[in-house]
Parts: structure tokens; C-alpha cells; sequence
């Protein structure tokens, strides 16, 4: 979903590539920053625990973000020409 915000927020090819530096920024902080912290929550309550605890942080921080933006919903009637929904065997989505 954040990748078409970002195409289609983008006004030209030059705040695309900015905004997509953005994101990778972000997405390596974000692994580089929870791999450390599980390594050291392991290191104090060992990895089954540490794996659980992070698994529940995931988890409130997903509900309340999806409570916060809410869930798209499908249109009410699709329109035949747009095959993005498409996922027929024959199709090439």
C-alpha cells in the first residue's frame, strides 16, 4: 500500500527516486533497529520469550495503526475494465 501512496503522490521522477530513498531508508532503520533489540532481549530473557514479546508489540502497534487509518474497503461495484482485483487462473496479475 505504501508503494502506490508513493507513485501516486510523486509529482515527477525526481521526488519518486526521493521518496523511494525515503522508504528504503526507513525499512533498513526500522530491520537494523529490531534486529539489535531482539538480540538483546534474548541475551536477558532467552529467544523463545524475546521472539513472543516482539511478536505482541507487532501486534498492538498493527491494530492500533489499522484502527487509526482504517481498512480500505472494496468498491461497491467493480468495474470489469480494472483487472487489478483479477486473480483468476488465466489471469496475468
Amino acid at each position: 500500500m505504501i508503494d502506490a501512496w508513493r507513485i501516486e503522490s510523486a509529482d515527477g521522477d525526481e521526488e519518486l527516486a526521493l521518496l523511494t530513498a525515503a522508504h528504503q531508508l526507513g525499512y533498513r532503520a526500522a530491520l537494523l533497529t529490531t534486529e539489535a533489540l531482539i538480540l538483546i532481549v534474548a541475551a536477558g530473557i532467552g529467544w523463545p520469550a524475546s521472539y513472543g514479546l516482539l511478536a505482541g508489540v507487532e501486534h498492538v502497534l498493527g491494530a492500533e495503526s489499522r484502527t487509526e487509518t482504517g481498512e480500505p474497503h472494496a468498491a461497491e461495484h467493480a468495474d470489469p475494465r480494472d483487472e487489478a482485483g483479477n486473480t483468476s487462473p488465466g489471469s496475468s496479475v
